[in-house]
């Protein structure tokens, strides 16, 4: 059980990480749009930062990544986001010729992507623990064992997958 809840916590905590970076990342291109790129337009510019704000606003935290409604608009935040960040590499002539702005478009979408899979062994660990934290509360109780939790972690939203 003690192992299982590691790995829960491991994998929350690389989920907060890959949203830190996904906001640290579209900041710092933010910045970089105004300092270095040239060519872009500034209405995507702005819809970029519309989206980051609203992605920082409804971003998950240890107390509500359980909840559907809370994570289904953070991910529609998310997409939000990449939508913008696909049009501002469409519609940016020479785009590929900035390259920190390019890393940094990389590192949001893989950040995302990322996301899924850390959310996806989360949710098993979880499982595992929940369901034999279901099957031997007895004995968990009479072990006296007070590292172990007896409260069931929070899955991310949607059930496991296979």
């Amino acid at each position: 059980m003690l192992a299982l809840q590691d790995s829960i916590i491991t994998y929350r905590d690389q989920a907060f990480a890959l949203e830190a970076e996904k906001i640290n990342s579209t900041t710092a291109l933010l910045d970089e749009l105004e300092n270095v790129v040239s060519g872009y337009n500034p209405t995507t510019k702005a819809a970029i930062n519309s989206a980051l704000e609203k992605v920082k606003a409804l971003k998950y935290n240890e107390e509500t990544l359980g909840e559907e409604e809370v994570m289904l608009n953070y991910d529609a935040a998310c997409d939000e986001l990449l939508a913008q960040l696909n049009n501002l590499t469409n519609e940016t002539e020479d785009f590929g010729r900035y390259v920190r702005a390019n890393i940094l478009v990389k590192d949001i979408i893989e950040a995302n992507n990322r996301d899924l899979f850390v959310r996806k062994d989360h949710n098993y660990y979880d499982q595992e623990n929940n369901d034999k934290l279901t099957a031997n509360i007895d004995a968990i109780e009479k072990s006296g064992n007070a590292k172990i939790s007896k409260e069931k972690y929070p899955l991310f939203y949607g059930e496991p997958e296979s």
